[in-house]
């Protein structure tokens, strides 16, 4: 209702008013004061309940507020723990990975050292064998160092021609070793430092040698 309504009312009722109204006039001041306390009463109350609810809007709003900012930190915080948590296992298995890599290739290694010392021992026995298989076919001749002459370097150098190249190759000499004599004996200079070796100066400056009469 507006206050033209309330107004319209009260000039109604003033005007049920009579002179026999006046006996009563004191009864109607105090109706009329006794009614306005009320009113008065009532619009404190109504406004003290929306400050009241205002209050509260804002409380709550604030704890909202409040709630999400906290929500907010706990994520945060629950995301930089996990972040240091798997920054932490990814150092570890960064560090695991190292120590059985360094261990793998230590052990590959010791395993590569031991093929090594394998192969060079049946080498040694494969050397061995063959120089064995050529004093038997030379004779066992001592293996002393022979001071050079001039003759036993020209015979060194027939040798070396005699027994170039590898036998079964074209450009061969007659006295070619093969591909596995020369493996045996660790190589070309090896093995003709073994055959020259096994050989007496006299069997090496022999004129009917087949390296010094080819």
């Amino acid at each position: 209702m507006n206050s033209t309504f309330h107004q319209s009312h009260l000039f109604i009722y003033l005007k049920t008013l009579t002179t026999e109204s006046l006996d009563k006039w004191s009864e109607i001041e105090d109706a009329l004061r006794e009614r306005k306390n009320v009113l008065k009463q009532e619009f404190r109350e109504t406004k003290a309940l929306e400050k009241a609810l205002a209050k509260a809007e804002a409380k709550s709003k604030k704890d909202v507020e409040k709630a999400q900012e906290k929500s907010k930190k706990d994520a945060e915080k629950a995301d930089a723990k996990a972040k240091k948590e798997q920054e932490k296992a990814d150092a570890k298995a960064k560090k695991e990975q190292e120590k059985a890599d360094a261990k793998a290739k230590k052990e590959q290694e010791k395993a590569d050292a031991k093929a090594q010392k394998d192969t060079e021992k049946t080498k040694k026995q494969e050397q061995d064998e063959y120089l064995k298989i050529l004093q038997d076919i030379h004779g066992d001749t001592p293996k002393t160092k022979v001071k050079k002459s001039t003759k036993t370097k020209s015979s060194y150098k027939n040798y070396s021609i005699w027994t170039n190249g590898i036998k079964g190759q074209d450009n061969a000499g007659s006295g070619a070793p093969t591909q596995k004599e020369l493996d045996a004996s660790g190589g070309r200079r090896e093995w003709k430092k073994i055959q020259w070796g096994i050989l007496t100066k006299e069997q090496k400056d022999l004129p009917t040698a087949p390296w010094n009469s080819c």
